[in-house]
């Protein structure tokens, strides 16, 4: 599994858009990249960060060229919503555990992408 980590500064005063934005552009970006496996969408001290999580790196790598990530990378960049240049890390997961009661928590919803 590989985890991504994208860091921005947002704008105080468009925080709401940019909240939206998540939802409404983001979510449903994600959700369509082959290999995703989900997205937690997290904030502390004035940064918002999109953790990603993904099969294999073959699939980040295929992000990079995704129509709808580059249309979505587009529209922030432009929006004017952001501070700054976002920041990127990509790591390889070495260990550890997700409990299935995280899926449980009142801010993120279930996927409902079916399992084979």
């Amino acid at each position: 599994m590989i985890v991504r980590l994208w860091a921005t500064r947002v704008d105080k005063s468009r925080s709401e858009e940019y909240e939206e934005n998540e939802r409404n552009r983001s979510t449903p970006m994600f959700r369509a990249q082959p290999g995703c496996l989900g997205v937690l969408f997290l904030r502390s001290g004035g940064e918002s960060f999109a953790l990603t999580f993904w099969r294999d790196i073959e699939a980040v790598e295929r992000l990079k060229t995704s129509q709808s990530y580059l249309e979505a990378s587009a529209f922030y960049a432009d929006s004017g919503m952001l501070i700054n240049q976002p920041s990127l890390q990509v790591f390889e997961v070495n260990g550890g555990f997700l409990d299935s009661a995280i899926a449980e928590n009142r801010n993120i919803t279930p996927s409902r992408r079916r399992r084979s």
